[in-house]
């Protein structure tokens, strides 16, 4: 098995393909750490998220936990609710 790793015009990680080549993509190495490494040309660096995607994130995060906790994760839900707003909040400041 021959996997060659892939990221765009932008440094970002499309995936690792066997035989076939991704259209546009540029192949590097070796795979990133985690999704969101960008490729600079010689390594991967960690991704500076934009305001909007890191609120995306924390809201993401949220909403997967409340569904894995069920019924009884609406009263755990509105209790994490207002430390989620100020998370939110700090970011948007910042």
């Amino acid at each position: 098995m021959n996997i060659k790793y892939y990221v765009d015009f932008e440094g970002k990680y499309i995936g690792g393909f066997e035989g076939s080549i991704p259209e546009s993509g540029i192949e590097v190495p070796t795979p990133p750490n985690h999704g969101l490494e960008i490729w600079n040309g010689s390594s991967w660096d960690d991704r500076i998220l934009s305001k909007d995607e890191q609120i995306a994130a924390i809201e993401s995060t949220a909403t997967a936990r409340w569904l894995r906790m069920g019924p009884l994760g609406d009263a755990i839900a509105l209790a994490e609710l207002q430390n989620i707003e100020d998370q939110i909040e700090v970011i948007r400041n910042a």
